[in-house]
């Protein structure tokens, strides 16, 4: 998923999204792996996926950024270390704003914060 669709899917998001999580996390270069296990006995094959951050550390599963503050902030601190930004809250929606970027909204604050931090990174390298 490109860069473009996925800000067009975050900005469509009316609940968190575990797809779109694991598309933010490619775009912020987690990798994952993916081991088919063989059967063995009763057991039939099973595949076991595992996600490991962009440090190459194994993080088990992709962060949940759509549903929560501190994964979505943990892009924006990845992609503008020494950034601000800021979210609040409205009636029915929150909105999340990084540097002087454009406002963003969303139906939640991870959401919001995830669509504003990949909408003003669009030139960085992330």
């Amino acid at each position: 998923m490109t860069r473009q669709e996925i800000i067009e899917e975050l900005a469509a998001l009316k609940e968190p999204s575990r797809p779109i999580d694991q598309a933010i996390a490619l775009l912020f270069k987690y990798r994952r792996e993916t081991v088919t296990l063989p059967a063995g006995g009763a057991t039939p094959a099973q595949i076991k996926v595992t996600w490991y951050d962009r440090n190459g550390e194994a993080v088990g599963i992709v962060p949940p950024f759509t549903s929560n503050l501190d994964a979505a902030k943990s892009l924006f601190d990845i992609a503008f270390p020494n950034g601000a930004g800021g979210f609040s809250f409205h009636n029915g929606y929150a909105q999340a704003q990084v540097g002087d970027g454009e406002p963003a909204k969303a139906f939640n604050a991870a959401t919001a914060l995830c669509l504003a931090t990949i909408k003003a990174a669009a030139d960085l390298d992330t």
